[in-house]
């Protein structure tokens, strides 16, 4: 019997120790709400939506981006990814959504808009990970750890593939 007790003690540390890692990780790892934000006058006809999570990287990089595009005649709408559930792909030349790889996948959210986007051209994702790399089938992606050594990297190729979307006019 007391061997039983032994183990129900040593399974119950584990289970306990496993808690406790579970809800350090997501409070270290799980991402802020993104603050909502405009620029530009939204009766331009080009539009670009920026839907991200809220965290110092991703907010650094927003903030890169939206300066980089701030003069040309784009409204930017910047908004938290619970945004994407209400998306309508017609309403912007371009969508980006900022997001990061948790548990080894996306948030059940961005899977889910990434789904019902399905062939849409004009929209692109930047995925961080902890190694920078991931898969998500059939969708136009840049991943990348989130590295402020990297920052100007990530804007430059997040650009390269904005700019001709936001011309496109036949969305």
């Amino acid at each position: 019997m007391k061997w039983l007790k032994k183990i129900l003690i040593v399974v119950g540390w584990l289970l306990g120790a496993f808690i406790i890692f579970a809800i350090v990780y997501k409070a270290i790892y799980s991402m802020d709400k993104a603050e909502a934000f405009e620029v530009n006058s939204p009766e331009l006809e080009t539009r670009l939506l920026i839907a991200t999570q809220g965290s110092s990287f991703k907010d650094a990089l927003v903030a890169h981006l939206v300066d980089s595009i701030r003069q040309e005649p784009v409204y930017i709408e910047v908004r938290d990814i619970e945004v994407l559930e209400s998306v309508r792909f017609s309403d912007w030349q371009a969508i980006l959504v900022i997001h990061t790889w948790e548990y080894s996948k996306p948030p059940e959210l961005i899977r889910e808009f990434a789904d019902r986007a399905g062939q849409q051209k004009n929209i692109l994702f930047f995925t961080t990970s902890g190694d920078g790399g991931f898969s998500m089938n059939n969708i136009d992606a840049i991943s990348g750890a989130s590295s402020q050594k990297k920052m100007d990297t990530y804007v430059n190729s997040i650009l390269s593939r904005l700019r001709p979307m936001l011309m496109d006019r036949t969305y």
